[in-house]
This record gives C-alpha cells, sequence and structure tokens, in this order.
C-alpha cells in the first residue's frame, strides 16, 4: 500500500526530508573513505563509481516521507554530494565531471527500485520491473566488483592506434621529431581541464637510453606535489635513423597518473607519394579507473589527441 504522509512532511524542505539528505551525504561519505582504504589510496575504480551513488540514493529515498519525491530528493542529494567532494575529499573539477554521469544513472536506477518497492501492493506477490531492476542492479554490481578485481590485478594493455601524412620528406620529419623546443600545438579545449599545456620538450641527446621530457610547468592542483616540475619522462629504448622511435614512459607526475599508466609510444616513418611521410604513432597503456566500458573510449580518445599534437609537432597541418 502507499504510505501515509504527515502533512507537515509534505514540504521538499520538510524536517524529514532534511534528514534523509544528510543521510545520504553520511553514507557518501562514509562509503567514500572505506573504499580508498581498501583501494590503498586509489580509489578511482568502479566500486567508487558506482557502489557510492547506489547506497547513498537507497538511503535517501528510504527515508524520503513521499514517495512521489524520491526523485526529487535522490537527484538534490546526488547534486550536494559532488558539488562538495572538492572540500570534503579533495576530488578535481575534472573527476567531478567524469562522474557525474555515472552517479546520475546510478541514481535513476536505484530510486526508481526503491519508489517501485515502497508503491507495490501487497496483493501482487511478483512486480515483473522490479525484478528487472533487480538482476539489473545485481548485473551492474557484479560488473562493478569484476573491473575492481581486474584493476588490482593489472588492467590489460591498450593499444592505440593513429596515422597521418605530413607534407615532407622523411628526413625532415626525422629531425622535427627530435625537437627541443616550445610547443607549436596546443591541448585541444576539451583536455585542458585533464592535462596542461606543454610548455617544452626537450631531449638530452638522442640514440637509445637518451631520455626526452614533456615539461608542463609548476605543478597544479592534482599534480605530483613532489615534483618539482610537472613532467613526462620518456627513455628512448628504440632508435632506428629515419625509420623508427620508441619512446617508453618512466616517470609520470602529472594528474594523468591518477587515470593511466602510459607504457610506451612508437613513430614509425614510412615514404608517401608526392615526397610526403607517412606516420603512425602507437601508444600502449594500462588504464586506472573503471568502469572499463565508460572510461576506456575516453582514455582512447585523449591518447589519439596527444598523437594528434605530436603529429603537428612534426609538421603536420593543424585542423
Amino acid at each position: 500500500m502507499t504510505e501515509p504522509v504527515p502533512e507537515n512532511d509534505l514540504s521538499f524542505y520538510g524536517k524529514r526530508n532534511l534528514i534523509a539528505l544528510l543521510a545520504g551525504s553520511g553514507i557518501y561519505a562514509i562509503c567514500y573513505v572505506l573504499l580508498m582504504v581498501m583501494s590503498r589510496g586509489d580509489g578511482s575504480s568502479a566500486l567508487l563509481f558506482i557502489v557510492m551513488p547506489i547506497l547513498s540514493t537507497w538511503v535517501v529515498a528510504r527515508l524520503t516521507p513521499s514517495p512521489t519525491m524520491i526523485y526529487r530528493t535522490s537527484f538534490a542529494s546526488m547534486f550536494f554530494n559532488l558539488v562538495l567532494s572538492p572540500f570534503m575529499f579533495g576530488e578535481g573539477a575534472f573527476c567531478i565531471i567524469m562522474a557525474a554521469p555515472i552517479f546520475a544513472t546510478m541514481v535513476a536506477i536505484t530510486a526508481w527500485a526503491v519508489h517501485l518497492v515502497r508503491r507495490e501492493r501487497v496483493s501482487v506477490p511478483i512486480n515483473p520491473a522490479k525484478t528487472l531492476l533487480l538482476m539489473l542492479g545485481l548485473a551492474v554490481l557484479a560488473g562493478a566488483v569484476w573491473d575492481e578485481v581486474t584493476l588490482r590485478n593489472g588492467a590489460p594493455v591498450e593499444t592505440v592506434r593513429s596515422e597521418v601524412e605530413i607534407p615532407a620528406p622523411r628526413a625532415e620529419v626525422w629531425k622535427r621529431l627530435t625537437f627541443d623546443r616550445v610547443p607549436v600545438a596546443t591541448v585541444p579545449m576539451w583536455l585542458k581541464l585533464w592535462v596542461k599545456q606543454p610548455e617544452r620538450y626537450a631531449f638530452s641527446a638522442t640514440g637509445i637510453g637518451a631520455r626526452r621530457e614533456t615539461d608542463f610547468g609548476e605543478p597544479r592542483y592534482g599534480d605530483d606535489a613532489d615534483a618539482i616540475r610537472n613532467k613526462l619522462i620518456y627513455e628512448i629504448a628504440e632508435w632506428q635513423e629515419n625509420d623508427a622511435v620508441t619512446f617508453v614512459c618512466k616517470e609520470n607526475h602529472s594528474r594523468m597518473r591518477n587515470w593511466i599508466d602510459l607504457l610506451d609510444t612508437r613513430v614509425q616513418l614510412s615514404d608517401a607519394s608526392g615526397g610526403a611521410t607517412h606516420v603512425v604513432f602507437t601508444t600502449r597503456y594500462r588504464r586506472r579507473v573503471g568502469p572499463s566500458l565508460y572510461f576506456t573510449p575516453f582514455l582512447n580518445a585523449a591518447t589519439r589527441g596527444t598523437h594528434v599534437m605530436l603529429g603537428q609537432e612534426m609538421g603536420a597541418p593543424q585542423k
């Protein structure tokens, strides 16, 4: 039967509604701390993005006095928790933006399930919609647990490949590849919340064993606080003059280290028609965040964005 609601609790700002919102935030904070402890400080996993909104929304939806206000209070709680995350847990703006769609999906599913349970009549033994939602929720949780196990045991290596033609002879393109200068290409606008514009590319030498650095300038919020400079440091593992080079990432002091383990990038040059040079970029990485279905496409797109920038530094036309 539909639950009776006291007249003074019908308002969204009623005392019981506010208690529900505070309880949801308390569960959110407790889940965050527990998951961070369980993950040894690396909490950007599927459990963090899925379990927290499900449990906090379940508490809010169960405590909301009127079933008709479950959705309002649940999404208000989600918004409140995300807004407080930078102040309570030190999360960056980019993390909040990326988490919001996952949170909204989990909140909608959980609020709908609780709403159905609270409106269900006792005379109806089986509610197909409720059963379907329960199965969906269990599947999502099972996927989150599996993704957590995958991350703890080392996520599989992802490979991203891009190609570009540069209107210059191969020898000239190779010279541009061994640059030591202020960057010409700029970070795409949609990536600027995640990574700063590089201030300098530097080579200490050429050939196998030489170091290459991408210097992003002074550290900022979310970067490695122990780093004197905010850098990516590579070592050359392959050097075939005018043909191919492989950069292995040795140190990552940027905010990217919380999302991705960069392994290496190989650049292969070959002759193209009209005196141009065909360049193939191949980057390998392991992701550090989940769920995979959500974050892998983003990390692949971000990696291709770095390929575009590297190609432009080597002479590819800017679009």
